[in-house]
């Protein structure tokens, strides 16, 4: 929580912007090497799809967020956050759960 309240925190300052404060969360486990370097590298360039991913995808909070991360915390390798911009007044964060074979 502390964390989210920093980051945008840093957002409003940097876009000059409010962020709102209700926001959601839509989980996306990325579990191939393969695919984790291809997100790593063209992250930026596929936005299209997270909306459109968004638009069909489970939205969770923050509480089963935490227990998603730590149900599969053994697999995970790292967690990515990109906030998504909408037009409402709720934030939405597509979360990676970068899965790297151990």
């Amino acid at each position: 929580m502390k964390t989210l309240d920093n980051f945008h925190t840093l957002l409003k300052e940097k876009y000059q912007r409010d962020i709102s404060t209700e926001y959601f969360f839509v989980p996306k486990f990325i579990n191939d090497t393969n695919q984790a370097n291809n997100y790593v590298n063209n992250f930026t360039n596929n936005k299209s799809d997270y909306f459109s991913m968004i638009l069909s995808s489970e939205k969770i909070d923050l509480n089963e967020l935490v227990n998603l991360i730590h149900k599969y915390q053994n697999k995970i390798s790292w967690v990515d956050f990109m906030l998504c911009p909408t037009e409402t007044n709720i934030s939405v964060y597509v979360v990676q759960l970068v899965c790297l074979k151990r």
